[in-house]
């Protein structure tokens, strides 16, 4: 399937009168007083004569459409024209019923390439809401936009601020303001999608975290790990990046209650601990607390506070889609991910699973969460055989990775690994994905708490 097709679509059947093949972006529309004619303006590549018969569509759509166009009419520097090729245009057109016409909209012949159309989409695109509006862009043009478009002109801006390093500081202000409301556009039809694809990492089963590592002077740094977020108007562009024996494409549906997007990212955020989300690049990023609002727990009791480790997880994920590394590189952004998480291990707050016969009830807790178990009571702690002759309980780090292994029947006790290390190792996240979890014995707890002194 094409990047601007849709499997079991029918296509126009349209032969275009003009044996040259052109292709058109739409840059601006301007309505005449005939009827539902318009006056489209851009360039055209390739040539482009009055009488052919071309398709139309939104590349950027998640629902394409492809409609069929007359070409009634050419004017070139306001005076008709009987052929235009390679150069600024405004053409006249009926737009088929029932399409959204809107700039960033492609007028181009049978035959034209997908990498043309889209090159085509992306020219008008920047051309109109940047070059021409300098991002000041009426509510129903951004209305009108989609997660692709959104994203592509945003992508863009970031590669203008790269290639002008010397642009005044008081305009790139202004442009940065203009963003934030391209921004706050695309959070809310993220939010609102019908269904949004995203790479998942095979190893953990989880969203992939992406980060990079910069050398920082006398130390390196990496930038915060956020998910990847693809529309389904560009998913076929991309895919080929990221399929291969580690990643895959998913997706997330947003359900008949419109909850399954945010709940899906709230989970990623703040169990995970991914910091954002990128949208078609990660040159552009959104921040995580921008469209889920991290949970506030003030005034809530101990025992009402639903067990996470996001800062923890965050780590462990970023060291469990790496395979054993064999480069100075990789060795060094490994150590970095590995010294984040010695720092995170001393505070985690635990989850061990646990089943007996007389458990406390959770009422009887104090305003710290502890109660007491009754004398007497049996209980069952699951461990398994760990390293060098020792037993090691099973820990994990939220209620949904402990549901994964254990069913309904199991509640969980909080735990520090300080409460266990000295009896038991602890095997944190034990789960079909191994990669995501991580084994802790004496020697590595007690590194933890050494780099925690410094």
């Amino acid at each position: 399937m094409g990047l601007f097709s849709r499997k079991n679509e029918k296509q126009p059947d349209i032969q275009p009168s003009s044996p040259d093949s052109f292709t058109f972006g739409v840059e601006d529309i301007f309505h005449t007083e005939s009827g539902n004619e318009v006056i489209v303006t851009g360039r055209v590549k390739g040539t482009v004569r009055p009488g052919d018969v071309a398709c139309i569509i939104n590349p950027g759509d998640d629902k394409k459409t492809v409609g069929s166009i007359l070409i009634a009419g050419l004017e070139i520097d306001h005076s008709s024209a009987d052929i235009a090729t390679d150069t600024a245009v405004g053409i006249r057109i009926t737009p088929p019923e029932g399409f959204t016409l809107k700039l960033g909209s492609v007028c181009y012949s049978n035959g034209s390439s997908e990498e043309n159309i889209y090159k085509a989409y992306i020219t008008a695109l920047t051309a109109s809401f940047f070059g021409m509006k300098h991002l000041v862009i009426k509510e129903d043009d951004l209305g009108r936009m989609s997660i692709g478009d959104l994203a592509e002109v945003w992508n863009f801006v970031r590669h203008v601020f790269r290639e002008n390093k010397g642009m005044p500081d008081e305009t790139r202000k202004e442009i940065t303001v203009r963003v934030g409301l391209i921004a706050e556009e695309l959070i809310k039809k993220i939010l609102s999608a019908d269904e949004i694809f995203y790479v998942n990492n095979k190893r953990t089963g989880e969203p992939h975290l992406f980060s990079h590592t910069l050398k920082r002077e006398d130390r390196y740094e990496c930038t915060p790990p956020a998910i990847l977020m693809i529309p389904e108007s560009h998913l076929e562009r991309i895919r080929a990046f990221f399929e291969n024996d580690d990643l895959e494409i998913c997706s997330v549906k947003n359900g008949e209650d419109g909850k399954g997007i945010y709940n899906f990212l709230g989970s990623t955020f703040y169990l995970n601990g991914a910091c954002g989300v990128h949208v078609l690049s990660r040159d552009i990023m959104i921040d995580a607390s921008k469209l889920v609002e991290k949970p506030s727990f003030d005034g809530v009791p101990a025992i009402n506070v639903p067990v996470t480790n996001p800062g923890l997880m965050r780590w462990m994920l970023l060291m469990g889609q790496m395979h054993e590394p064999k480069t100075d590189d990789a060795r060094l952004i490994y150590n970095m991910y590995f010294g984040f998480f010695l720092q995170e291990l001393p505070k985690a707050k635990l989850l061990v699973p646990m089943k007996g016969d007389a458990l406390p009830d959770p009422s009887e807790a104090d305003k710290d969460g502890n109660a007491r178990i009754k004398k007497g009571a049996k209980i069952t702690f699951p461990s398994i055989q760990g390293k060098k002759d020792r037993r090691a309980v099973q820990m994990f780090t939220d209620w949904k990775r402990l549901y994964t292994v254990f069913n309904s029947g199991w509640s969980g006790m909080v735990e520090t690994i300080a409460n266990v290390i000295e009896v038991f190792d602890c095997a944190i996240n034990a789960t079909d994905h191994l990669a995501a979890g991580c084994y802790i014995d004496r020697d590595m707890y007690k590194l933890a708490v050494e780099k925690n002194k410094k």
